[in-house]
């Protein structure tokens, strides 16, 4: 494909698209060298699905190698940490270049520190907790040494930055279009950009683009999943945008890895993905054959179609489980919508009581064909384990005891009934129910939430469910208009204390106090905590957040105790093939690697570009 243009005299030859020799990163195929072409097809839950293109292109610094834990180089070839851990100095790869041919370098990197995280007109709230220095509340100084090496300085010590730089951090194809890329293509983005374009041909080209500030143009002109014109250095490059019916991108000319042969990669020619908003039908889809590989939206209920259609289909499926399972029930303790609700929202008896009143066996068994086992959210083998004391007595909330429900609701002065069996509000002696939100992503939570409601029915609690579209859901739970809602329940993973406040399982305040959250972000903000647990959570997040593994260790003990003793949130189902378990592979689709782990920024980590398709 691209020889072709170089012999018509379009591109250069391919060593002078590369970086200098010793700097191309080598990526040793999974099973062999592969074969250059075709097109990779997959499915978009619409337009906001975003994060499906944005794990294959995996366009990061630093990111997770397939362990999902290990930071490893990617466009940073290499690092260098002082003794102190204030001063992180960060080796580029020489000659490397974006996708129109224009040098990549530090100045791409002091560029977007400088104008896009820094600037609270691109950034009006600040991301990137790596980038803060815990002691000023600063951002890091970044400093250009030379044009492929620049570092970060910091005046309190923080030994965890690379483990924060790392990961799903920081690549354009996410944080490009809201504003908070670690890099970004200077030679590009300066001209939409007031601090440094001509004002009056900005303000021409905010007028001809409809738009009515220069801050909507920039965000407009910084998203490569609907920009075609900005400059990438992921493997592909978009050609139609992802707010089309079918998004599409192809090679990009210039990326800098090879294969040990020198064979420049991707070997793929095209990316194409065909949205498809309704979940059922791109599940029917992807048995149908319409997916070249992917483990994204697979659900669990459409298994036995899956396998029974696999020689039809021309595919495998590869069943994996995580220990997060289908998340869980958030009591959202920040709500204020009805002054009775609030107060069982808030009434730990009462997130118990319905916690015992769910068949978590009905939901593995109906939801998840009996392939997970009932679980709170409790992983014993996390080295933020509590202890088995604690862990234990949590998981015994989970245990399915409708008598006991019953006893509870009733001691709590719930005894009241009307006549079709239901408790009534204390307050007005209405019928009380639990509003109950969700979204359909990757578990099937319209029928876990079926079988919830006619639990809570039988033990005299009604619930009404409303499914809401993913961008709406998260803008309302965000905005903290959702009373209880289906989400992440407690897992703590390996290697979890969380990256910024904003983390279920560890600070405690986002699923289950978004105010609380919101006002730890910004203290003129949403709501300050009085509860001594969540004031003490933000006292454990402070002393353990800068802090290496080891010495963040009892912090995290003391921070997943706090949140198991208060239920906030209670889990269903766990260690099931859901979210990105469940991987539909067509047999001609070569070099993707036996996954050990699902829970990092996968397919990315598996390196997409050494993916071939041989028919």
């Amino acid at each position: 494909m691209l020889a072709a243009q170089v012999a018509e005299g379009e591109l250069p030859p391919v060593t002078e698209r590369l970086p200098v020799r010793s700097d191309v990163l080598v990526i040793k195929p999974v099973e062999n060298i592969g074969k250059y072409g075709g097109t990779w097809q997959r499915l978009l839950r619409g337009p906001s699905d975003g994060q499906n293109i944005d794990r294959v292109m995996h366009d990061l610094p630093i990111e997770d190698d397939n362990d999902a834990v290990t930071p490893v180089g990617n466009i940073i070839k290499e690092w260098d940490v002082s003794d102190d851990f204030t001063v992180f100095t960060m080796h580029l790869r020489k000659g490397m270049k974006w996708s129109d041919g224009a040098p990549f370098g530090a100045d791409d990197f002091v560029y977007a520190h400088e104008y896009q995280t820094k600037d609270a007109d691109v950034q009006p709230s600040p991301r990137h907790s790596s980038l803060t220095d815990s002691g000023t509340g600063e951002r890091a100084v970044l400093e250009k040494i030379d044009d492929a090496t620049f570092r970060y300085t910091f005046t309190t010590p923080k030994p965890r930055f690379i483990e924060q730089y790392n990961g799903g951090q920081g690549g354009m194809s996410l944080w490009g279009r809201i504003g908070g890329a670690y890099y970004g293509p200077k030679h590009y983005l300066s001209q939409f950009h007031a601090l440094l374009a001509d004002a009056g041909e900005l303000d021409t080209m905010v007028a001809d683009a409809g738009f009515d500030t220069w801050v909507q143009l920039y965000a407009s002109k910084s998203d490569p999943l609907t920009n075609a014109d900005i400059p990438v250095v992921a493997p592909w490059k978009m050609i139609s945008p992802i707010t089309s019916e079918v998004y599409a991108s192809e090679r990009n000319p210039y990326y800098f890895v090879v294969d040990p042969e020198g064979n420049q990669l991707p070997y793929i020619d095209r990316l194409v993905a065909y949205n498809t908003p309704n979940t059922e039908v791109l599940n029917l889809r992807a048995i149908a054959g319409d997916v070249d590989m992917m483990a994204r939206h697979m659900h669990v209920a459409k298994i036995p179609l899956f396998k029974e259609n696999e020689e039809r289909g021309n595919y495998k499926i590869t069943i994996f489980s995580m220990g997060g399972g289908s998340g869980g029930m958030i009591f959202n303790q920040t709500w204020d919508g009805d002054d009775e609700l609030e107060k069982w929202i808030r009434t730990k008896d009462f997130r118990i009581a319905v916690s015992h009143a769910i068949n978590r066996n009905t939901i593995n068994e109906v939801v998840f064909l009996g392939i997970g086992r009932p679980h709170m959210g409790y992983q014993p083998l996390s080295p933020h384990s509590p202890g088995d004391a604690v862990g234990e007595k949590y998981q015994s909330y989970g245990e399915f005891d409708p008598v006991k429900a019953s006893q509870m609701l009733d001691a709590m002065g719930l005894t009241a009934k009307d006549g079709d069996g239901f408790r009534v509000r204390v307050d007005n002696g209405e019928r009380l129910v639990l509003p109950l939100s969700f979204t359909q992503v990757f578990a099937d939570s319209a029928s876990v939430a079926e079988i919830v409601i006619e639990n809570l029915r039988a033990v005299g609690i009604a619930a009404e469910a409303d499914s809401l579209e993913r961008d709406l859901y998260e803008t309302r739970r965000d905005a903290n208009e959702l009373a209880i809602h289906f989400g992440s329940a407690l897992d703590a993973g390996p290697n979890q204390f969380g990256t910024g406040s904003n983390n279920a399982g560890t600070f405690g305040a986002w699923l289950v106090g978004p105010a609380w959250s919101a006002n730890y972000e910004d203290p003129s903000r949403g709501v300050t905590p009085t509860d001594p647990d969540i004031l003490r959570l933000r006292e454990l997040w402070e002393l353990g957040k800068d802090l290496p593994l080891a010495g963040r260790i009892p912090y995290g003990k003391e921070i997943m105790k706090i949140n198991m003793e208060n239920v906030w949130a209670i889990g269903f189902v766990g260690f099931v093939p859901c979210g990105r378990c469940i991987l539909v592979k067509k047999n001609y689709f070569k070099n993707v690697p036996l996954i050990t782990s699902l829970d990092g920024n996968w397919p990315g980590e598996a390196r997409p570009e050494q993916f071939y398709i041989d028919r």
